[in-house]
């Protein structure tokens, strides 16, 4: 060693000096690999166990944006039959569908032909479509954009990631891999989704088309069961219920009249009021719904459905029927059906008598508590919003609301309004007259 000139040394300090930042440098990509293998591995996970379409496509959202360190993601879905991306997935410009031509713009290029696109600054493409920059003020400029494909290799998505928050806020070649390892899996789980949501809407359409079959028998009450099922899900709302216990609801008051399928049609559809044995063949309609229903399969999550829609017609204070139930024997989900029921039937035309008086039909439900009403229900059904209530009263006579109405209308609960109505003209505020008059307008206007 000693016989070595000083340059000699020098040289190989600095080859060892480049060994060991090579070896560093391999060493720490090996650490950074294991890294975003974990990182993959947990993503993959997430993204297997989503089912819910528009659940999986937030998430796979999230976590290309997460993965990728980038500003924004959008996820679009191909429609080939309408010829369309869509998408209900934009970071930072708020949840709303958003539908464009298959073959506009970066993202329609990628999935009209399958090439994966990543340039530095979008507005230097003339593919690029500045049009959601200049209504958004947002600027674009790096752009990462991959197709997903199914198992057939046929384009079924677009996944798009704007301008890298690190690294000069460009995307490079570990971000392509990145991109399409995650596209890989989540064009796999979204092909079992798009399965499951088309299952899922032919059940919707299957009970709706029940509900419409049934309401159809009598002109009169048409559009019952789903003015019901749209009450309900106020209260529901109410009581912050989560999305499982929203959906049997909604199924339980679409189907709860089911059973009037056996009820003659002499007696449904008879002018004037029910001789007392007419009015206990239609009381049967409860118990013929539930054991029909109990015959249909229901998921896991559903089969409570009988039950509750058997359940519409009982009193907490024991004095209904079919089974005299009473309190919290009564299903909840019952509970509130009840008083939708009751709602609707009031403040709609029927065989024997003309719509009640919205005040005397919010009298009604508030001196029923403890005897047919749950009070916590009629507490949860004042507590919602008059324009939410007068929507649904109205929607089949007037359609939307007029925009003044509504925004006057989602400032008061309908126990607010109840409570105007009741002080009285000279008591009321001006926001509370216009309120009480307008409603009132609108309620009438329907005959």
């Amino acid at each position: 060693m000693s016989d070595l000139s000083s340059a000699e040394l020098q040289k190989q300090i600095e080859d060892l000096q480049r060994e060991t930042k090579l070896l560093r440098a391999e060493r720490e990509e090996l650490i950074d690999d294991k890294r975003i293998t974990d990182i993959l591995l947990s993503k993959s996970d997430a993204i297997a166990s989503e089912t819910d379409l528009d659940k999986l496509l937030t998430l796979i959202n999230d976590e290309a944006r997460e993965l990728l360190e980038a500003d924004r993601c959008t996820v679009f879905v191909l429609d080939d039959e309408k010829g369309e991306l869509w998408s209900r997935v934009a970071t930072g410009i708020g949840r709303s569908e958003i539908r464009i031509p298959k073959d506009m713009g970066i993202a329609g290029h990628v999935a009209t032909t399958g090439e994966s696109i990543n340039i530095p600054d979008a507005y230097d493409d003339p593919r690029f479509n500045r049009d959601v920059d200049k209504a958004t003020g947002y600027r674009t400029r790096a752009l990462l954009c991959m197709p997903m494909r199914n198992r057939q290799q046929d384009t079924i998505g677009v996944v798009q990631v704007l301008n890298k928050k690190e690294w000069g806020g460009r995307f490079d070649d570990k971000d392509e891999k990145l991109l399409e390892i995650l596209s890989t899996m989540a064009a796999n789980q979204l092909e079992i989704a798009q399965l499951v949501d088309e299952l899922q809407k032919m059940f919707d359409s299957v009970v709706e088309t029940l509900a419409a079959t049934i309401d159809a028998r009598d002109p009169i009450t048409a559009g019952h069961s789903k003015r019901v099922t749209l009450y309900c899900l106020q209260v529901a709302e109410q009581l912050n219920f989560d999305q499982k216990q929203k959906d049997l609801l909604r199924y339980s008051a679409l189907l709860h009249d089911y059973g009037k399928i056996g009820v003659r049609e002499a007696v449904l559809t008879k002018d004037g009021r029910l001789e007392d044995d007419e009015y206990k063949h239609i009381q049967t309609h409860v118990v013929l719904s539930k054991e029909i229903l109990r015959k249909m399969y229901f998921r896991k999550d559903l089969r409570a459905i009988p039950e509750i829609a058997g359940a519409h017609h009982e009193k907490v204070d024991g004095s209904g029927y079919p089974k005299q139930s009473a309190g919290d024997t009564i299903p909840l989900m019952g509970r509130i059906m009840g008083i939708a029921d009751v709602f609707d039937a009031l403040t709609y035309k029927r065989h024997y008598r003309d719509p009640m008086p919205i005040e005397r039909v919010l009298k009604i439900l508030e001196s029923e508590q403890n005897k047919h009403f749950d009070p916590l229900v009629v507490r949860s059904f004042f507590s919602v919003p008059v324009s939410n209530i007068a929507s649904i009263i109205v929607h089949d006579a007037v359609g939307r609301l007029p925009k003044e109405d509504e925004e006057t209308f989602t400032r008061y609960a309908l126990g607010d309004f109840y409570s105007a109505v009741t002080r009285g003209k000279d008591q009321q505020s001006e926001g509370e007259r216009r309120l009480v008059e307008r409603f009132i307008d609108l309620y009438n206007s329907r005959s």
